[in-house]
């Protein structure tokens, strides 16, 4: 029934709890997860707004690249836990909009699911 399942991950419990709920029904179909997290640039570009004043417009590319190997660190432990469970487990960690990076990462892998 599903072969590829993408779970997008942002670090919540409840996106913990997907995970959970994604690995069960992998190892029921044989299916491939995807675990995915989005690193929003304009996210920071907030940040950084409200912590300098109005004047700053540019993010600087070493904190964000900084937080997206973090993420891939974080993603990878948690791919570790399934792996060991006997889960085929890819990660990938994106720049972008949410909602666009989401859908973008689905096309491009032909997921069957996306669980959210």
């Amino acid at each position: 029934m599903f072969k590829k399942i993408l779970v997008p991950i942002d670090g919540s419990e409840e996106s913990r709890t997907i995970v959970r709920w994604a690995a069960g029904l992998a190892r029921a179909n044989d299916a491939e997860v995807t675990l995915l997290s989005v690193v929003d640039p304009e996210e920071f570009r907030i940040v950084e707004a409200i912590a300098m004043g109005p004047f700053t417009t540019d993010t600087p590319t070493e904190v964000i690249a900084e937080f997206v190997e973090k993420r891939k660190a974080e993603l990878e432990t948690e791919a570790e836990a399934l792996r060991a469970a006997g889960l085929t487990v890819d990660v990938i960690v994106v720049e972008g909009a949410l909602a666009e990076s989401i859908v973008a990462e689905a096309k491009k892998l032909d997921v069957d699911l996306i669980a959210m």
